[in-house]
């Protein structure tokens, strides 16, 4: 166990090795980070666990949660905040966007459909600060066909298989992105610079500069 696991299982988040073992790997990737001044945003609050440990462990930054049930407003304080909305109304995230202006950390752990998390990424990874990064977890919700989370179309493990496309900037360049000779790039071609892929999560790391 790690400390972040420590404090999921402190809490009781599902997101724990006793669950689904997400700590593993978001302490991989953030224990270097924890002394930063980010802005954290995660989708999906619930009982306020996780983000009760989200506040413990990167206790220099404002952890922001977004949730449909107003009664999430009882886990605010004076570092965490609550805004309440859905995470597929576009019109609430711009008015989030504006806000906040950048987000260094979003993590989509809401409603789970398809819909919902295409359409979130879609709109919010733009509000990603460089060098920033956006995580979509339980893409196991990608495989149950016909299930509620099916709202039809691409599932969105398949759409996030198509960036992995874009990384590699669709062959436009063989040998690096200093290649790439003015060539036309798509915005996900120019502003993503990672993606891990684990068991139900996924982790997208925006560039420190956009490739031109």
């Amino acid at each position: 166990m790690n400390e972040l696991d420590n404090l999921a299982i402190k809490y009781n988040t599902d997101k724990s090795s006793l669950f689904h073992d997400y700590t593993k790997i978001y302490d991989f990737v953030f224990k270097d980070l924890r002394k930063e001044k980010y802005k954290l945003l995660e989708i999906g609050v619930l009982d306020g666990a996780s983000l009760k440990m989200w506040n413990e462990y990167f206790d220099e930054s404002l952890i922001i949660g977004m949730d449909v049930d107003e009664k999430c407003k009882l886990f605010e304080n004076n570092k965490v905040r609550i805004e309440i909305g859905n995470q597929t109304d576009l019109t609430f995230l711009d008015e989030l966007i504006n806000k906040y202006q950048k987000f260094d950390i979003i993590l989509d752990d809401g409603g789970h459909t398809w819909f919902q998390q295409k359409t979130t990424f879609t709109h919010l990874f733009k509000s990603v600060a460089e060098g920033g990064f956006y995580v979509i977890e339980d893409l196991s919700t990608s495989y149950l066909n016909g299930s509620v989370w099916d709202t039809g179309g691409e599932n969105t493990t398949n759409f996030l298989k198509k960036l992995v496309d874009d990384v590699n900037l669709n062959g436009k360049s063989i040998v690096g992105a200093k290649e790439i000779q003015n060539k036309d790039i798509n915005y996900f071609e120019a502003s993503i610079e990672y993606i891990l892929f684990f068991k139900g999560t996924c982790i997208i790391k925006k560039r420190n500069h956009y490739l031109k």
